[in-house]
């Protein structure tokens, strides 16, 4: 559902906001058919609105809020990386809620919130990650950069496809990495 969502998104041309009412008009129905089938006592009660209150609006606000800001995230990057602002969130959350009402903290809770926060960071600094052009790739000319292409963490290749210089392997499909000789040859 999250990558038909993702491609939906990211294919229509809609502002976020119009898409996000429009993928919430789509729950109206069944919250209204769980009301009236689980909670009819209550409405007859006290009617449709009955329960509400100023911070039942201010939790409503935060909701639309964060799926409108999670649509943004989806269109503009991706699914992955709005699980990954929700899982610094969870851990923000945590940290908040332990030093709020101050309670205690656990070795492995903050061990598991180091992990969390490692991987995290690791997702993001892999994001700005290229990988270098392998001699190999160069003289095969798999990789061919250009000058609008970034180039962190990215050499680039000094001669050209065509002509491999004299410190690239050679491409011999049949060149063995590691020669059979008498001192490495498995015995059975």
């Amino acid at each position: 559902a999250s990558v038909s969502l993702e491609r939906q998104v990211k294919s229509d041309d809609m502002p976020v906001p119009l898409q996000s009412a429009t993928i919430s008009c789509g729950t109206i129905v069944p919250a209204l058919a769980y009301t009236f089938a689980f909670d009819m006592d209550q409405v007859r009660d006290q009617g449709l609105w009955g329960g509400w209150s100023l911070l039942t609006l201010a939790l409503l606000a935060l909701l639309l809020a964060k799926h409108w800001l999670g649509n943004v995230i989806v269109k503009r990057w991706s699914a992955v990386v709005k699980y990954v602002i929700h899982a610094a969130a969870v851990a923000g959350t945590y940290a908040l809620q332990r030093i709020w009402y101050g309670l205690s903290w656990s070795l492995v809770s903050c061990m598991l919130l180091g992990i969390l926060m490692l991987a995290v960071y690791s997702f993001a600094e892999g994001k700005r990650w290229q990988p270098t052009a392998s001699a190999s790739e160069a003289s095969l000319g798999e990789k061919k950069s250009s000058a609008s292409e970034p180039t962190v963490g990215r050499e680039k290749p000094t001669a050209s496809a065509s002509e491999p210089s004299a410190s690239q392997p050679s491409c011999d499909p049949n060149l063995k990495a590691f020669p059979e000789t008498s001192e490495n040859k498995l015995e059975v």
